[in-house]
C-alpha cells in the first residue's frame, strides 16, 4: 500500500467501499426479491393444507396415494402440486407419485425439526434441489393415533427464470457502476490534486531570486488542501524574509568591514608617498592599530551574534545570581561615567535575583546595554541600573537621560547595523550591533528586550528575564 501513490490509493479505496455498498445491497435486494416472488405461490400451498383439513374432519382421509390424489384433485390452482405425507411414528413416506415417494426423504431432510409447526400451524420454506427453488407448506396434522405430517410442494420455476435475469441484470448493472466509479475517482483525485502539482511546478521554478508568496497566489485550491498551499505561501513568506535579512546582513557586514579596511589601505598608501621620521612612522602605525582593533572588535560581534543566532533558547541550565553581576558592572563602569563627569546609579532590591543562564551572555548583555547608556546620554548625566520583580520574572532597566530618539525609529534600534545617527555612532566607535547582540542574548535565555524614550524622561532599555525560584 505504502507504494502506491495517493491517486491509486484514494481509487482502490473508493472502489472498495462502492464495492461493498454495492454488494451488500444487492444481496439484500436479491433475497427480498426472491421471497416475494416464491411467496406467489402460498395461496395455492394453503389451499391443498385446507383440502386435508377438510378430509380430515370428514373422517375419510386414510392416508392413502387416492386420498393424496383425490386432496389434489378438489384444490384449485394446485395442477403443478406434490403432496407428500409420512408418518412421525413408523416414518412410512407415502406420496402422490410413487418416483416422488422414493425422493421424498431428500425433501424431509431440508426441513429444520426445531422449527416444525403444531399441529395447527402450516409453515412456509424454500427448498432446493438439483438446483432448482421449491416452495413448500409443511403443516402436521392428527390422524387417528397416528401424528402426519404433510409436505405440500411446487417448482418455482418463473420465480428462478426471473431472478437469473434480475442476477445478470444486477452483474451487469454492479460492474458499470464499479468501472464509472473507478474513472470518477480517478478524474476526481486528478482534479483535486491539480492545484498541489501546479504548486510544485512552480516551487520547482523558484531560485533566490524570486522567493515570496505571490508566486503561487494565483493557484485556486480547494478547502481540503487550502491549509497546505497556505502553509507553503507563508514558508516562502519566512524563506524570503530570512534570505532579505542574510542578503541585508552581508551587504552591512561588508560595508561595515570595508572601512576600517579602507582607512587602513588609505593610511598606509600616505606613509608610503615620502619617507617619514621614526615618530611620524610611529603615530601611522598608531591609527593602523586602532584600525585593526576595530575591525577585531566588529569581527568578534559578528561572531558571537551568529552563535547566539544558532544556539536555541533554554539550553543553558546554569544558575546566575543577577545582583552580584550588575553591581560589579555599574562599579567597573564608574570610572567611565566619571571621566564623563557623569554617574551610575544602581538600585537593586534585597532579594536573590537567581536566573537559569551564562553567566558570561548576560555579563555581555547588560555591558552593552550601560556602555550604550554612557556613549549615548549627555555628557554629566545619571544613569540608573534598576531590578523589579513581576509575575516571576526580574526585570532590569537602564536608564539614561538622552531622549532625542524619534518613535518611528525605536522598533529599528535593534536591527543589526542600524544607527539613529550614523556618524554620531561611527565617531564613538560603535558598529550598530550591540542592541542587536543583547536582544539575541535575551531572547536566548527565555527572556526579552524593549526601549522607550521620550525627551521628558529619557531613554530606558528593559531586559525581561524568567527567575528560577518566583518565590
Amino acid at each position: 500500500m505504502r507504494q502506491l501513490s495517493l491517486k491509486a490509493r484514494i481509487t482502490l479505496v473508493t472502489i472498495t467501499i462502492i464495492t461493498i455498498v454495492i454488494v451488500v445491497v444487492s444481496t439484500v435486494a436479491y433475497h427480498e426479491l426472491q421471497e416475494s416472488l416464491v411467496r406467489v405461490y402460498d395461496p395455492s400451498l394453503r389451499a391443498v393444507a385446507g383440502t386435508v383439513d377438510e378430509q380430515i374432519a370428514a373422517g375419510v382421509f386414510q392416508s392413502s396415494r387416492d386420498d393424496l390424489q383425490l386432496i389434489l384433485n378438489q384444490t384449485p390452482h394446485a395442477e403443478v402440486v406434490d403432496l407428500i405425507v409420512w408418518s412421525e411414528d413408523d416414518h412410512d413416506v407415502r406420496a402422490v407419485d410413487a418416483t416422488l415417494a422414493q425422493g421424498a426423504r431428500e425433501w424431509i431432510s431440508q426441513l429444520r425439526p426445531a422449527k416444525r409447526p403444531n399441529t395447527r400451524k402450516i409453515r412456509m420454506e424454500t427448498l432446493e434441489r438439483e438446483d432448482h427453488l421449491y416452495r413448500a407448506a409443511w403443516f402436521r396434522r392428527q390422524v387417528g393415533h397416528d401424528t402426519l405430517s404433510f409436505l405440500a410442494i411446487t417448482p418455482v420455476n418463473y420465480a428462478q427464470h426471473e431472478m437469473g435475469e434480475y442476477l445478470t441484470m444486477q452483474l451487469i448493472l454492479g460492474g458499470c457502476m464499479l468501472l464509472a466509479a473507478g474513472i470518477l475517482a480517478g478524474l476526481s483525485v486528478y482534479w483535486t490534486m491539480r492545484p498541489i502539482r501546479l504548486a510544485a511546478a512552480r516551487l520547482d521554478g523558484i531560485t533566490y531570486r524570486n522567493l515570496g508568496a505571490e508566486y503561487v497566489a494565483d493557484i485556486d485550491t480547494p478547502i481540503e488542501i487550502a491549509p497546505f498551499v497556505n502553509s507553503v505561501r507563508a514558508m516562502l513568506v519566512r524563506v524570503a524574509e530570512g534570505a532579505e535579512a542574510q542578503k541585508r546582513f552581508i551587504a552591512e557586514a561588508s560595508h561595515e568591514l570595508r572601512t576600517p579596511l579602507a582607512l587602513a589601505k588609505s593610511t598606509i598608501q600616505a606613509v608610503r608617498l615620502k619617507v617619514r621620521t621614526s615618530e611620524q612612522y610611529q603615530i601611522t602605525l598608531d591609527e593602523l592599530l586602532a584600525d585593526v582593533d576595530r575591525l577585531g572588535r566588529l569581527v568578534g560581534q559578528l561572531l558571537d551574534l551568529a552563535r547566539l543566532e544558532q544556539w536555541p533558547p533554554g539550553a543553558i541550565e546554569e544558575e546566575v545570581p543577577l545582583g552580584p553581576t550588575l553591581r560589579s558592572l555599574a562599579q567597573w563602569f564608574e570610572m567611565t561615567g566619571a571621566a564623563l563627569k557623569g554617574r551610575i546609579v544602581c538600585d537593586l532590591p534585597d532579594i536573590a535575583l537567581a536566573v537559569k543562564g551564562n553567566e558570561v551572555e548576560l555579563e555581555g548583555l547588560f555591558r552593552n546595554l550601560i556602555d550604550n547608556a554612557i556613549k549615548h546620554g549627555p555628557a554629566g548625566g545619571e544613569i540608573a541600573l534598576r531590578a523589579t520583580v513581576d509575575n516571576g520574572n526580574c526585570i532590569v532597566s537602564v536608564h539614561d537621560e538622552g531622549g532625542n530618539i524619534p518613535a518611528d525609529q525605536i522598533p529599528r534600534l535593534c536591527d543589526r547595523f542600524y544607527r539613529v545617527d550614523a556618524s554620531r555612532s561611527r565617531a564613538t566607535g560603535g558598529s550598530g550591533l550591540g542592541l542587536a547582540i543583547a536582544r539575541q542574548a535575551a531572547l536566548r535565555h527565555g527572556g526579552d528586550l524593549w526601549i522607550t524614550s521620550t525627551a521628558a524622561e529619557g531613554t530606558t532599555v528593559f531586559v525581561r528575564l524568567p527567575l528560577i525560584n518566583p518565590a
